[in-house]
């Protein structure tokens, strides 16, 4: 045994130390062809995030790759298959009187309810991905097989963020003749679905089928699906059901192939086949349920009847949830309880919630345009609600000249039936509060009339001030400077009949990010943004913090006009201040044409540089000196208050921080004023601060009345201050993981004074979100 042993050791060090040369050996000649191939094997096993690191090695290792176009245009797939949503919806929940408050949910607009999957981080970046591989082949590279699929790539990619348009422009230029252009094909079927051309979905599917020479080859589970999806729209069942069991039939063909296709190596196979399986089941059993016609005779649940235009929707999936519920995605779809309509529109939940909230789903093409209307009745024992699929309002603004002041002319189309329009102010900021202006009640709106008219001083308008914030960290004041009144803010219009219902609205399905994306478009002056100026394209991607995109968009415009004060000023700022872009080095540059051209802003941002590169003395003494003359903007005020802050000066902390409320008058999205008053154990100065200058500052209300009855010892709020002294740094990691140290340490030994750390805590989880 012990010979045996012996023997073993030394061939098992000969095997390693002959791999450990050989290994690099193939490495080197062969590296990226083995990075490129452990991708392929993560892909095939669903492990993307692997796949992703491996793609990394090679731009990293292997730059001159000739595999890299190949590698990046699978990079591209799989960012688009990472958050794809065929037959992509927007969502809209609305109740009886649309007063629902979600303060949970992703892209809620105060009590409106819109949602829909966001993917547009992946998808611009695969888009990007695509724009530069494009680039890179036009300068030389191997072309190939990869220039004829980057188009239908890029449509994909225009499709999920809803550009139609253009995407159909470039699938415009494709025959659908062979195979794999079935793959395109479905992208433009899924638009032809969405604008209701029902008809030629069904023809060119057949068309494909029958001149194809190579029968159950191509993509023909998902174009019978579609062609399934078609019948139903017009409520033809029996013809919908033919075609979903006909996909079913061609499902083991399609993902045969397609695991074939030197193009589709991006297509997760077996989860599409997974997935292409549920959905089938689901929309036969769908089928199923809308040929049986809704139980509306008596008895418990929530009744109702959607149409559009006084027509039936037929096999509508409905949602529908309490008005306290936060409602998230699940896969394609919010997480609610769901049914869909039958032959005439009714529906039916056996569950009644109390003042329900409903929700339905439209492809983006036709929630453009579109706004759901909610009514009840009461029938018999039972509430009966009618939903309506509904125009949404067109509004408009200009600004007009009145001899003692300018005039806001608003006007938007009437809605039949409408006693009572609500007017709200959205002021430009990416997730914004709507300000309320006035309402125009059923006196005032002349009967029969097809457009209202109403008017408000400028003055009037402006005294409501919704500026956005300075925060303490990147944010679009800090590059845009105060964007109220320039930047346009947005009209909002709610039309109610006499009962309280929401007949329609200005906004409809739209999320305010799609709203924002479209200002870059718009000319001036164009409703329904006021004051006559809207914002340029580089500042529409600063608001979506799109900020690569608007240091491009800058650049541009200063190429253009170098003398543009205000743009150089824009991209100083952008290189200051914007994750990812953050260069003080390019912001000397720009500060170097801004100073030639304006002296004040030089001296503004030469502070900011100065801090930025840790200078903090003599960001300090340049702060102030442009105090001393009058010259400081709030932004400078804000940044000089986190440096007062720091050093332990509470009080100039505090004033610079009143300062920068009295001249944005806007109400601070920071909560460093209340820990400076913290710090200083004035529970009272902090109570009148979280009240007067901090923005949703009532929510320490609670635990600061508690905080400023009770006297509290040296040794507690020493250990108090200790806690909080982690808030008055930099946030990093390392003063989060020590701030919650102390924050257990402080509750654990002090479990009587709960209400300190519950300030503590609200007072952390803002600095450190």
């Amino acid at each position: 045994m012990n010979m045996k042993k012996k023997i073993k050791f030394p061939i098992f060090l000969l095997l390693i130390t002959l791999l450990s040369v050989i290994f690099p050996l193939v490495a080197f000649y062969s590296g990226d062809d083995l990075i490129m191939d452990m991708a392929g094997y993560y892909i095939k096993n669903g492990d993307m995030s692997q796949a992703m690191t491996y793609y990394d090695r090679l731009e990293a290792f292997f730059p001159q790759s000739p595999r890299i176009f190949e590698e990046r245009f699978y990079r591209a797939g799989l960012l688009i298959q990472k958050d794809s949503y065929p037959g992509r919806m927007v969502f809209r929940f609305s109740g009886i009187t649309d007063k629902i408050q979600k303060p949970g949910m992703a892209s809620f607009l105060d009590s409106r309810a819109v949602m829909e999957p966001d993917s547009s981080e992946n998808i611009q970046s695969a888009l990007d991905t695509l724009n530069q591989l494009s680039k890179d082949l036009s300068e030389g590279g191997k072309k190939g097989w990869i220039e004829r699929y980057i188009p239908w790539l890029e449509a994909k990619c225009f499709y999920e963020l809803g550009d139609s348009d253009r995407a159909a422009r470039i699938l415009e230029g494709i025959d659908f003749d062979n195979p794999e252009a079935s793959w395109p094909l479905t992208i433009w079927l899924r638009i032809l679905l969405d604008r209701g051309k029902y008809d030629d979905v069904r023809k060119m599917v057949d068309e494909y089928a029958n001149k194809s020479r190579q029968p159950g080859q191509g993509m023909m589970a998902e174009l019978y699906d579609l062609k399934g999806d078609a019948f139903l729209a017009e409520g033809l069942t029996d013809e919908a059901m033919a075609c979903y069991e006909k996909a079913k039939s061609f499902i083991p063909a399609q993902f045969s192939w397609l695991k074939e296709q030197k193009f589709m190596k991006i297509v997760r196979a077996e989860l599409s086949q997974e997935n292409l399986e549920k959905g089938l089941d689901e929309k036969i059993a769908q089928v199923m349920r809308i040929k049986t016609p809704s139980n509306q005779h008596g008895g418990e649940g929530v009744f109702g009847r959607i149409t559009e235009d006084g027509r039936p929707v037929v096999g509508q999936k409905i949602f529908i949830a309490d008005p306290g519920d936060d409602i998230n995605f699940s896969g394609r779809d919010p997480a609610v309880e769901s049914c869909y309509s039958d032959f005439n529109g009714n529906f039916y939940f056996p569950r009644a919630p109390k003042d329900p909230i409903f929700g339905i789903g439209l492809p983006i093409e036709k929630a453009r345009n579109a706004s759901l209307s909610v009514k009840k009745e009461k029938l018999a024992e039972n509430m009966f609600y009618e939903l309506s699929i509904v125009p949404v309002i067109n509004a408009g603004a200009e600004v007009n000249d009145a001899g003692r002041g300018n005039q806001v002319s608003l006007f938007w189309d009437a809605v039949p039936g409408a006693k009572r329009y609500d007017i709200f102010l959205i002021p430009p900021e990416k997730k914004p509060e709507k300000i309320f202006v006035s309402s125009v009640n059923e006196v005032e709106v002349k009967e029969k009339a097809l457009k209202i008219y109403w008017q408000i001083p400028q003055e009037e308008l402006l005294a409501l001030k919704p500026n956005p914030s300075p925060f303490e960290d990147i944010k679009p004041y800090n590059i845009l400077g105060p964007l109220y009144p320039g930047a346009g803010s947005f009209i909002y219009i709610k039309a109610y009949d006499g009962d309280g219902n929401l007949l329609s609205d200005s906004m409809g399905f739209s999320t305010w990010d799609r709203i924002l994306s479209k200002s870059s478009n718009l000319v001036s002056p164009a409703g329904p943004y006021i004051f006559c100026k809207n914002m340029d394209e580089g500042d529409t991607f600063v608001m979506k913090g799109l900020f690569l995109h608007a240091a491009e968009r800058y650049e541009q415009e200063i190429a253009k006009h170098p003398d543009n004060k205000e743009t150089l000023e824009k991209m100083a700022r952008l290189y200051l201040w914007a994750p990812g872009v953050k260069d003080s080095g390019k912001a000397a540059e720009f500060l170097k044409m801004l100073r030639k051209r304006d002296d004040l802003r030089y001296k503004r941002l030469s502070a900011e540089l100065l801090f930025q590169q840790g200078n903090v003395k003599e960001a300090e003494g340049l702060f102030e000196a442009l105090i001393e003359r009058g010259e400081l903007d709030p932004a400078g005020y804000h940044i000089l208050a986190g440096i007062y802050l720091q050093a332990g000066d509470y009080d100039g902390s505090i004033d610079s921080y009143r300062k920068v409320f009295e001249m944005s008058k806007e109400k601070l999205m920071d909560y460093s004023p209340i820990t400076a008053a913290c710090m200083k154990g004035d529970f009272e100065q902090a109570y009148a601060l979280a009240d007067e200058i901090v923005f949703d500052g009532q929510r320490f209300f609670d635990v600061l009345t508690k905080a400023r009855s009770k006297k509290y010892s040296p040794d507690v709020m020493a250990d108090f201050k200790k806690m909080l002294a982690y808030l008055i740094v930099p946030p990093s990691r390392d003063t989060e993981a020590a701030f919650e140290i102390a924050y257990k340490d402080f509750t654990k030994k002090y479990p009587r004074y709960q209400e300190l750390s519950d300030t503590a805590f609200k007072l952390g989880f803002n600095r450190f979100k």
